[in-house]
């Protein structure tokens, strides 16, 4: 019994070392940053572990109403909406890092044509979407590394999107007709043509950064 307090006793002072050890490095020298870039406007939290790791937390945004952007030659309404976390690894333990994590996705893109077949003319919409959860692989670069106060930096790296999911529909009389089905599967299928080029979505991101 008496060795087993001893034991718990050097395990306690050893962890409150550690404890004491981890605050005199500043850690976890937490930094929130705002984002600004293809994943839309955000915010971004790191916390570093030591003088290599850091876990991160971010969350992004944009919209962009009908008419504002054009795909494929079909008005759009675009939504990026993403938010996750990942772990970044600084090899020199300065403001270059490499980084890899998990983005919960709700990106999505509705979208409206007018099309003429066989001398018949139909307006139809339809909608893009993607995978619930995307990985993503970046690479970190900013201004030297402060104890506390601001940098800017730049994020750039890939979002893997997997293959894109187009539906699309019309609400004309004719709809339901296999002709007219064969129509609007011609029309999501250029659709999808267009989609698939965002599988790999790039990242490229613009922080000003405060690190407390």
């Amino acid at each position: 019994m008496a060795q087993s307090k001893t034991l718990a006793l050097v395990a306690a002072f050893m962890v409150a070392d550690a404890g004491i050890a981890l605050a005199d490095e500043g850690f976890p020298y937490p930094a929130l940053s705002l984002s600004a870039g293809t994943l839309g406007v955000g915010l971004d939290a790191d916390f570093r572990l030591d003088d290599h790791f850091s876990v991160n937390l971010s969350g992004n945004y944009l919209y962009t109403p009908t008419g504002f952007i054009n795909f494929g030659q079909r008005d759009a309404e675009i939504t990026l909406a993403t938010f996750g976390g990942g772990v970044r690894y600084r090899p020199l333990g300065d403001g270059f890092f490499l980084g890899a994590g998990v983005l919960r996705n709700m990106n999505r893109l509705k979208f409206s044509g007018m099309a003429t077949e066989q001398g018949v003319t139909a307006e139809y919409d339809g909608r893009v979407t993607f995978s619930d959860f995307s990985p993503y692989l970046t690479i970190g670069l900013s201004t030297p590394e402060v104890r506390t106060g601001w940098q800017v930096g730049l994020v750039a790296g890939v979002l893997w999107q997997a293959s894109p999911d187009v539906s699309i529909h019309s609400n004309h009389p004719l709809a339901s007709q296999p002709q007219f089905q064969a129509f609007l599967e011609a029309q999501r299928a250029k659709v999808q043509d267009h989609a698939n080029e965002l599988e790999f979505y790039p990242m490229v991101m613009l922080q000003a950064t405060y690190r407390f």
